[in-house]
């Protein structure tokens, strides 16, 4: 049988998981993390730049890494939407 891939998450969505619960500054953190087998979720792409650039949503490494959680702790931050919730 066929195995259907999974369905990432949309580029919003993903910038917050990753800034969340990954934490990397650089694109390069990004990828050691990758590398090491910390981004161990299907839903968030290991080449986001990549992926995010076929569904027309990148804007830069710069902006998926940093910007939601500025001078905050992600845990004292509410879910823009409910589907974190």
């Amino acid at each position: 049988f066929l195995k259907r891939r999974p369905i990432k998450l949309p580029y919003e969505d993903a910038r917050r998981w990753v800034q969340a619960n990954l934490g990397p500054d650089t694109k390069e953190e990004f990828m050691d993390l990758v590398a090491n087998g910390n981004l161990r979720t299907p839903y968030i792409p290991k080449s986001p730049e990549e992926y995010y650039t076929r569904t027309n949503e990148w804007v830069s490494w710069h902006h998926f890494l940093t910007g939601i959680f500025d001078n905050q702790t992600p845990s004292g931050v509410r879910p823009a939407s409910g589907e974190f919730d």
